[in-house]
Formats: C-alpha cells, structure tokens, sequence
C-alpha cells in the first residue's frame, strides 16, 4: 500500500500442498487464536453501545445449551464458562462443520466444571461469542469487524 492505494498484490504457496492447490487472493485461511482479540474487542464494541452487558447470560441467545442461564459474556471471554468441545472430535464427527452441527454438539455436551468456578481454555466459547455479535448486530462476523473498522 502507498498513500491508501495498492501498489502489489499476489500470493503465494499452497493452500493444500498435497492435492497442489495453490493460494489465491481469496483464499481464507482460519486464524484460529489471533481472532480471539478481534473478537473481543467486537463484544466490547457492543458493550459499550449498551447493546450487551458483561453479566449478561447467555440464555438469551443459546437457551439450549446447557447451563447457559449461568454462563455470563465474562465467563466466556475469560474461558471460565466450563464449555469444552475438541474440535478434532467435530472434524471426525462431521464431513461439514458447520454452525449447526457446532451447536448441535455443544448442546449435547456436559460442562468441565460449574460456570465460573476454573478456567479451561476455550474455543467453543469464542466461537459462540462471534454468534452473539452476530445476532445483535444483524451482520455477519467480518461485515462487522469491517463496518467498525476493526
């Protein structure tokens, strides 16, 4: 970029060596972990826009997860909420992991530990707090990590 323009683009590598499909400019590539931090700060956007609060519990959005009348937007944030869900399960479980199957398996799960009580790393909590913005803002996750300039 130079002064907001383009001024080179390409990519490179491969986005699955063993099949030699190359990367592309659309490829996505999923950023695990590192969008943990966007996602928070797109939570804490709608905390400050009164439109979430951070004791606000969960059951509003997912009533059928278990326990989710405990689990606070706090809880989920700082992966005290006792959800677990082993992603590599989900990936040998389903040929498409998509957002019902996620959900379908996180409702059939039991919790690790009571709500708030110890701190287990989570995944499955941020995937649910990308939802949570989602539902309230009426975007998808990237259109409003785009509009709020995040």
């Amino acid at each position: 970029m130079k002064k907001g323009n383009i001024i080179y683009e390409d990519s490179f590598g491969y986005a699955n060596k063993e099949l030699q499909v190359k990367n592309t400019l659309n490829t996505k590539f999923n950023l695990a972990s590192v969008s943990k931090q966007f996602t928070a700060v797109a939570i804490m956007q709608l905390i400050q826009d009164e439109k979430l609060k951070l004791d606000q519990t969960i059951d509003t959005f997912f009533p059928k997860i278990p326990k989710s009348n405990l689990i606070t937007i706090k809880m989920l944030l700082n992966h005290s909420s006792g959800l677990q869900i082993d992603f590599d399960e989900l990936y040998l479980k389903y040929a498409d992991i998509d957002s019902t199957n996620v959900f379908k398996t996180i409702e059939e799960k039991t919790l690790l530990f009571p709500p708030g009580e110890s701190i287990a790393y989570s995944n499955i909590g941020y995937f649910l707090l990308a939802k949570i913005v989602e539902k309230i803002s009426g975007l998808e996750f990237e259109d409003f990590l785009k509009k709020k300039n995040l």
